[in-house]
This record gives C-alpha cells, sequence and structure tokens, in this order.
C-alpha cells in the first residue's frame, strides 16, 4: 500500500445503518486507522443512523460529516463533493484519497469524485457495475480473482484474501 502514497487526506464515503452497511464501515474503519499509524489524517462522510458506528468513528480521532440523504439522491453527490472540499483545503498541496464502498455507489458517482480531481479506491464485493473506473479497485474476498471485471487501463486491480482489511 505504500507504493499508492499513504499521506494527505483518506476520506471514506460509505453508509449503515443497524440493519445494512456495517460490515463495508468497519473494513473501511481498518483501513483509515491503517492510514492514521502511516501519518495521514482520516475522515467519514456517512449516512449513518447508528450512534455506536459514529462513536467508534469519532473515539478513533477521524472526522466525521453526517449526511441526511443517501445516494442516488442527487442531494448525496452534491454534500459529499461539497464535504471532500473542505477536506482538501485542510492539505492542499496533497490530492486526498476517497474510498467508495457500498452498492449503491454507481460508476456515476464514482466518475463525478475522479472528475473532481481526488483518487479513488473502490471496494466491491461482487463485480455488480457493468465497468469500473477508480484509480484501484479493491476486492478482497476469496473468490475474487475469478470474477471478470471491465476496468479502465489506469484502474489498479487488487483482488483476493492478500488484500484483506483487517482492525489490529
Amino acid at each position: 500500500m505504500r507504493k499508492l502514497g499513504l499521506s494527505g487526506n483518506l476520506v471514506v464515503r460509505a453508509d449503515a445503518t443497524s440493519e445494512i452497511g456495517t460490515g463495508h464501515l468497519m473494513r473501511c474503519l481498518a483501513l483509515a486507522q491503517y492510514w492514521q499509524r502511516q501519518g495521514g489524517s482520516a475522515f467519514f462522510i456517512c449516512n449513518l443512523s447508528s450512534d455506536s458506528l459514529r462513536q467508534r468513528i469519532e473515539s478513533a480521532g477521524m472526522g466525521l460529516f453526517r449526511l441526511e440523504k443517501s445516494h442516488p439522491d442527487p442531494l448525496d453527490l452534491k454534500r459529499t463533493l461539497f464535504e471532500l472540499e473542505k477536506v482538501q483545503d485542510r492539505n492542499p498541496r496533497i490530492r486526498s484519497w476517497v474510498v467508495v464502498d457500498g452498492y449503491h455507489f454507481d460508476a456515476e458517482f464514482q466518475n463525478a469524485i475522479r472528475s473532481a480531481g481526488f483518487h479513488v479506491l473502490a471496494i466491491d464485493d461482487i463485480n455488480h457495475l457493468s465497468h469500473y473506473s477508480p484509480d484501484v479497485l479493491l476486492n478482497q474476498n476469496i473468490d475474487a480473482e475469478k470474477l471478470p471485471y471491465s476496468c479502465e487501463s489506469h484502474t489498479r486491480v487488487l483482488l483476493g484474501p492478500r488484500f484483506v482489511l483487517l482492525r489490529p
């Protein structure tokens, strides 16, 4: 992971309720904690209904911006881009990484973030999109290498359990 440039800001865009999304948020928390240990800053932008998850993020020393709506609601992308710009302004010399983790974040959402000037790492489990165009695509599942991903030529693809995100 050091080759990816673990400095500056890492922003996680993931949503979680008490019914769905907690696993996505927790694996992103593992990545964010690693990022912090390497000297970077970590932030979460979430539609989050769980106070215990909110407390977990904040107790880890990470910024949290809560969203009222989730993608594909048009307000989600607009507010996400607004919050990303605020985070980027904290460290303008180093382009921020944005982790997108959730089945509802489609290629349009990922492309909008890349077009705004951010690096994008998309975490995927099931190859549910017809095409992916992030800077890095990660599927940490044991059968990930069997999935026929369609990606842009610039996309670095990380497949399989050797890339698993584990908390300490």
